[in-house]
């Protein structure tokens, strides 16, 4: 059973004390929207989610820290990514809003080809910084590399987002 109590207070009396009541509690539901409405740390201010075209249902997920493809998930904070346009740099960075680290694509000293991966987020590195190119056929974008001009590849179901030499007929290159 579901026990109500009382709202007693010496200042609130009769049909002013469930006023009271209902104030305090929409008090309560409006700071808590209002703290779920500004997650975003700045000076990220909005979120997105890319979805590949090739691999139909999937998402860019960034839970095991290197990103993957995974079903998408409305509710999963680790398929929303926030993102900061920084002006005079080219591209944008982009936040996982679980892990709260950025998107990198650096290639290593041997300038392989290396999967993407989340480091800490800084303002300076080229390396975090994406462009969306709205090449070749339609649907979806290119997702390049500010500094490598390598694009993002999604693979099969729970297989590693790779980055490759852009290829705007690729369907696993597009992502919208």
């Amino acid at each position: 059973h579901l026990q109500i109590k009382r709202f007693n207070s010496p200042l609130v009396h009769g049909y002013d004390r469930m006023r009271a009541l209902t104030l305090t509690l929409l008090s309560v539901a409006i700071v808590t929207l209002a703290t779920a409405a500004h997650a975003y740390p700045a000076p990220y201010n909005k979120s997105l989610r890319l979805r590949s075209v090739g691999v139909t249902g999937t998402t860019l997920d960034g839970y095991a820290g290197n990103p993957y493809s995974w079903t998408v998930n409305d509710v999963n904070p680790y398929q929303y990514w926030a993102y900061y346009i920084r002006p005079y740099k080219s591209g944008f960075q982009l936040m996982n809003m679980g892990t709260k680290k950025c998107l990198d694509g650096y290639r290593g000293v041997d300038n392989s080809v290396v999967h993407p991966y989340q480091w800490e987020c800084n303002a300076e590195n080229t390396y975090q910084y994406w462009i969306f190119a709205a090449e070749g056929p339609k649907p979806g974008y290119l997702v390049r590399n500010a500094a490598t001009g390598l694009c993002l590849e999604a693979s099969p179901l729970g297989g590693a987002v790779t980055q490759k030499p852009c290829d705007n007929t690729n369907s696993n290159q597009k992502w919208w």
